[in-house]
């Protein structure tokens, strides 16, 4: 009998693990697939929150950072996004640029353009975001911009990609270009990323702002960054016999390559280096480093997988055929004692 009743509590509490377990979401099996496609897709970096803002750290001063109002001094990050693309009906490849500024962050962050704001969102949320507002240069989009985005490889046509060049400093006057001052001084990158928590069903994805990244100056050489993004793409496994099926997707970095090329410091001269000079296709005024980012043809596939209803079923079958097994041997024993005892009281008159 007590038998009996430890095996019926321990087959209930079993039973109630197996039961949570389907229900449980906490814990699913990841798998990867890798599939690479020789067309790469247009990303666009406004719907996925793909941003970059900078700032100049300086190393002797008390102040850490360089107010963004007196950055402009030093250095001008510019923006440009370019698109090649073929005439119809001819062979001529005719390329389009559009130029976008850097303004303090101060300012770009109030922005209430929607589609602008959802990458400012990321920065105003990030637990950096006094320190972005106090010391960084954030891209300045006009409130008419409807696009912002990569497309192709750059061998094909039409192609589009976008180039984030931090150049010497293009104000009319007023300019710091003493090789002596960027010594001590180092270009602060916060650019956007995204994690992803598998155990969070709802919401896996979430995006981050990445303040790692810190270059020192060399008026000698350009240093030039290249960015390729891929694509992610999230499936939840639960129902049997219908295979993952799509609950997020979104882009990221999948790998990037520095270059480091000569520059001549001749050419920061202020007849070279001016504003209007940037817009020119090769501009003489050689930048101090250069931010590409491309589309790719990566596509990064994460499978989660969470207990299904007919291996929950087996299981518990499984185990219920296992408890009816240990039950049977332990009554047939308890039956078969009982059986002897009873024979000798019976033959012999006396108990065992």
């Amino acid at each position: 009998m007590i038998c009996s009743i430890i095996l019926y509590a321990v087959s209930a509490a079993v039973l109630y693990k197996l039961v949570a377990d389907y229900f449980k979401t906490t814990d699913p099996n990841i798998r990867s697939t890798f599939i690479y496609s020789k067309k790469y897709p247009k990303m666009d970096l406004f719907e996925n929150q793909i941003g970059y803002a900078f700032a100049l750290e300086d190393e002797v001063s008390d102040e850490i950072t360089v107010d963004p109002e007196k950055i402009l001094t030093y250095i001008t990050p510019y923006i440009r996004v370019s698109t090649d693309m073929r005439n119809p009906g001819s062979d001529l490849i005719v390329r389009k640029r559009f130029y976008f500024d850097f303004t303090p962050c101060k300012t770009v962050l109030a922005s209430t353009n929607k589609k602008i704001d959802k990458i400012n969102k990321v920065y105003r949320d990030s637990e950096f975001s006094d320190f972005f507002i106090e010391s960084f240069l954030c891209i300045d989009f006009p409130t008419t911009t409807k696009e912002y985005f990569v497309n192709s490889n750059y061998q094909l046509i039409p192609n589009s990609r976008i180039e984030i060049s931090i150049y010497p400093c293009t104000l009319p006057s007023g300019c710091i270009r003493d090789p002596a001052k960027f010594k001590h001084l180092k270009l602060l990158v916060a650019k956007t990323g995204t994690t992803f928590d598998p155990e969070n069903k709802k919401s896996p994805v979430a995006k981050f702002v990445d303040v790692d990244d810190r270059y020192s100056f060399d008026i000698f050489q350009t240093l030039e960054i290249k960015a390729v993004l891929k694509n992610v793409l999230i499936e939840d496994d639960k129902i049997d016999f219908r295979g993952g099926v799509k609950a997020f997707e979104y882009i990221d970095y999948d790998r990037t390559a520095q270059i480091r090329k000569t520059r001549d410091e001749g050419n920061d001269k202020d007849s070279i280096c001016n504003e209007a000079a940037l817009d020119d296709d090769f501009p003489l005024c050689e930048p101090f480093f250069t931010f590409e980012i491309r589309s790719g043809g990566l596509t990064t596939k994460m499978t989660r997988e969470y207990k299904h209803v007919i291996p929950t079923l087996s299981d518990i079958g499984g185990f219920f055929d296992l408890a009816t097994l240990i039950l049977t041997t332990l009554l047939c024993c308890c039956t078969s004692r009982s059986f002897g005892t009873m024979l000798k009281k019976e033959v012999m008159g006396r108990p065992s």
